[in-house]
């Protein structure tokens, strides 16, 4: 069920990068849906919507407090230094969005 609904949740956002990208005068998009293998994410996460008027500024600081507070150099584990922003928990008001670091595993 999980992997149906992420399924419809890309396939949706794609068709409206789509429709959003040509009705500014751009060209049809190619695109690929790839499956992923499961992710270990550690960071600092935060509620919000896109109705929230300070979304943005609550997914900057996120980043900010990843980055330029500290916590990325006390995460453990890591297996790269590539960021991930994650987008889950999605209800009909609202979601979570973690700024993050992939880990090799959880805690210790």
């Amino acid at each position: 069920m999980i992997d149906t609904l992420i399924g419809k949740l890309m396939e949706t956002s794609i068709k409206i990068a789509i429709k959003t990208y040509k009705k500014h005068g751009g060209h049809m998009m190619k695109y690929e849906i790839v499956n992923l293998e499961e992710k270990k994410v550690v960071g600092v996460s935060a509620l919000t919507s896109n109705s929230d008027p300070k979304m943005h500024e609550t997914i900057a600081s996120l980043w900010e407090k990843l980055y330029q507070q500290g916590v990325y150099e006390t995460i453990d584990n890591k297996i790269n230094t590539h960021a991930i922003g994650l987008y889950s928990d999605y209800s009909k008001e609202q979601y979570c969005v973690t700024a993050g670091i992939e880990v090799s595993k959880v805690g210790e």
